[in-house]
């Protein structure tokens, strides 16, 4: 929380979205003007503000409607690059080796037999629809 300067304490909020969606703009326009939030929208792509080209339909699409006003938001670069994911994928596969394990431990915890249930299930299923 931070105090302003009527010593009001403004909340702040961050919002990750994909990109801009014209259903969302005036929710974040109102959070922004009518609430005590000190808002900011992070956007992970231009779509929607940028012109873009469909490929199926061969046209460009853009909305006509101004999708970023009336509130901070701001655009995350990408910066990642397509021949590293498998490079980041070796360095942190311990990573992902723990919360793969920690997944599948949460999913069967509540089942009498576990982790066999993951083998028994599609095994059963099978053999219900072959007699039925």
């Amino acid at each position: 929380m931070k105090r302003c300067e009527f010593g009001i304490t403004m909340t702040k909020l961050a919002i990750v979205t994909s990109h801009s969606i014209q259903y969302y703009a005036p929710w974040f326009r109102y959070l922004a003007s009518t609430t005590d939030l000190s808002l900011r929208v992070f956007y992970l792509w231009d779509f929607g503000v940028t012109k873009q080209v469909d490929a199926g339909f061969q046209q460009a699409l853009q909305w006509d409607i101004p999708l970023l006003n009336g509130y901070a938001y701001e655009f995350v670069p990408n910066i990642s690059a397509e021949q590293q994911y498998w490079k980041d994928l070796w360095r942190y596969r311990e990573l992902l080796y723990f919360l793969a394990w920690r997944d599948i431990l949460v999913r069967y915890k509540q089942t009498a037999i576990g982790l066999l249930w993951a083998l028994i299930r599609p095994f059963l299923t099978m053999v219900v629809f072959t007699v039925v």
